[in-house]
């Protein structure tokens, strides 16, 4: 089947799993990215952690270090778009 002109984009979803990225206070992985297909590879468009709140405080200390340990790691391997949401306050 012929690949379909233009661009792609896909949804992805994580879920509870043994692997993930490590971090000082154990295993993390993010909640949705979107990849985009371009030019033959797939791209991460962007990454988002999915929290009640954006007030640090508010987080488990284990949580809020997870989150702070992600956006490091994936800003070493060039992944800029990484944020933690908001359900409503979505800054997509």
């Amino acid at each position: 089947m012929p690949e379909p002109s233009g661009d792609r984009t896909t949804h992805t979803t994580t879920g509870p799993t043994r692997r993930g990225q490590s971090t000082p206070v154990g295993p993390y992985n993010p909640d949705w990215a979107i990849i985009k297909h371009e030019d033959g590879e797939d791209r991460i468009y962007m990454i988002r952690e999915t929290k009640s709140t954006l007030d640090d405080s508010k987080l488990r200390p284990t949580e809020l270090a997870k989150i702070k340990s992600a956006r490091e790691h994936f800003k070493a391997i060039g992944i800029d778009d990484y944020e933690r949401a908001v359900p409503g306050r979505w800054n997509l």
